[in-house]
């Protein structure tokens, strides 16, 4: 009886083992890489901070190290992930970001500096 027993415990640690492994190895990879379309913007010092934004403009960085926006002419960018950074070069103009992704896969950026007393940020999702 006592074999049994330890039989179907060992079992049972072997198969939870194989489970708990499988969901190890589903890891989501959130990357900047894409088209993102601004949704919210959010300033702490205003009466509503959450602004919800319609038809909000477009923000592409592609694999070359292009960032595309329109207005925006000859730009690069520097993903230092280490940092959760953005530098965005425009016509020797540098602009430098914060960045943080939501559960959800939504971008959050930030302006480093903050031009924002009390913070605020724009969130964007991919489209592409």
């Amino acid at each position: 009886m006592k074999l049994k027993l330890t039989i179907l415990l060992v079992g049972i640690f072997f198969i939870s083992c194989s489970q708990d492994d499988d969901k190890s190895t589903e890891v989501s990879v959130k990357s900047l890489t894409g088209t993102w379309q601004l949704i919210e913007r959010y300033d702490g010092g205003s009466p509503q901070p959450n602004q919800p934004v319609e038809d909000g403009y477009t923000i592409e960085f592609t694999e070359a190290g292009e960032y595309i926006r329109e207005g925006f002419i000859n730009c690069n960018y520097q993903d230092i992930e280490s940092e959760s950074e953005i530098i965005i070069i425009c016509d020797n103009i540098e602009l430098i970001y914060n960045y943080d992704f939501f559960d959800n896969g939504d971008l959050e950026v930030f302006p480093k500096p903050s031009p924002c007393d009390e913070g605020c940020y724009e969130r964007f999702r991919k489209i592409e």
